[in-house]
């Protein structure tokens, strides 16, 4: 009787586990729910606008929406605008990856934004990422406590 009861807690662990480390399906290539619990809108749009900070002066506008960034720079003598933005949906999730598109592909601005921003997401997602190892512990024991309750009832 308590073999088995051992037994089922182990079986119950291992599935909690595997439900929290199993690998995500991918997603095709979508624009709409690129914002998660890692990755919200809110520091998505924090993340844009620190990397600006050097070119803060040039940039007339910008906006993110369903992770891209984009930006309306004025020309060096302010004559005229130009846009580029930054991509960092990537098959439906921010994961640090990107592409730029830009009307002038002669500046290097949109490419230093874009490693700025890259930086800080990478550096957001990697933090988040680090409770997951005490989520699991946190499952694990609750799973064994909850066992050892079982089993004290189960023998009293």
């Amino acid at each position: 009787m308590m073999n088995i009861a051992i037994l089922i807690i182990l079986a119950f662990s291992g599935l909690m586990i595997w439900f929290v480390l199993r690998p995500k399906k991918k997603s095709s290539y979508e624009r709409t729910g690129i914002y998660d619990v890692l990755m919200t809108e809110k520091q998505f749009r924090k993340i844009a606008i620190a990397s600006l900070r050097c070119w803060i002066d040039r940039i007339e506008d910008f906006y993110v929406e369903d992770g891209v960034a984009y930006f309306e720079v004025m020309s060096q003598r302010g004559i005229s605008t130009w846009n580029f933005c930054i991509d960092f949906n990537d098959g439906g999730r921010i994961t640090g990856r990107y592409h730029i598109n830009s009307d002038n592909i002669e500046s290097g601005i949109p490419q230093k934004i874009a490693n700025r921003m890259e930086t800080k997401i990478r550096r957001a997602l990697d933090q988040d990422s680090d409770y997951t190892g005490w989520i699991v512990l946190l499952l694990i024991l609750a799973v064994v406590f909850a066992g050892m309750i079982i089993l004290g009832m189960a023998f009293a």
